[in-house]
């Protein structure tokens, strides 16, 4: 969970129930967005640090990073900024959603990066605008949900076939 604090970085945390007692430990990272299938690495995006990770939960290590005004790949000439709102839909997929216009508007674009290299592959089409905060992962197999200006809950799954990485991508998973 991760629990904000106005301003300020939010504090992200591991929490377990063990002998009928809670346990629990501090995660590194900022905005924790969801865990792996099998529960060894976590998505972390950004509020003062300005990266997207991948880390393992283990270590708290960094297995994957980038500049998140940077995201490889995505050619849109730098004008985007990367919002809070993200969802690991898959071992292999990150939904990560961005503002385009500076802010005009209250619309974020959804982008989906590999979670071996965070690097651009695809931007979701929805026809139809998303508000801000309108994406939240399910159940990791490559499914999410939205919501729009009509307010209305939309499941969403990954087509079978998405480009791969780069020839020559190391699968770290």
């Amino acid at each position: 969970m991760h629990v904000a604090t106005g301003q300020d970085t939010p504090l992200s945390h591991l929490a377990w129930l063990a002998d009928g007692r809670i346990h629990g430990r501090n995660l590194p990272g900022e905005f924790l967005n969801g865990f792996t299938s099998n529960g060894e690495r976590y998505l972390a995006l950004p509020h003062d640090v300005r990266e997207i990770t991948i880390r393992d939960l283990a270590t708290g290590m960094a297995m994957v990073s980038c500049d998140s005004e940077n995201i490889p790949g995505y050619d849109c000439d730098g004008n985007y900024r990367l919002m809070e709102a993200a969802a690991l839909v898959s071992d292999d997929f990150v939904l990560a959603a961005v503002n385009t216009d500076d802010f005009a508007s209250d619309f974020e674009e959804h982008l989906l990066l590999s979670t071996r290299s965070l690097r651009w592959q695809a931007t979701a089409d929805y026809s139809r605008d998303m508000t801000q905060n309108a994406i939240a992962a399910t159940d990791g197999h490559g499914r999410w949900i939205t919501t729009g200006q009509d307010t209305t809950v939309r499941l969403w799954q990954l087509p079978d076939s998405i480009s791969d990485e780069v020839p020559g991508q190391l699968q770290l998973w």
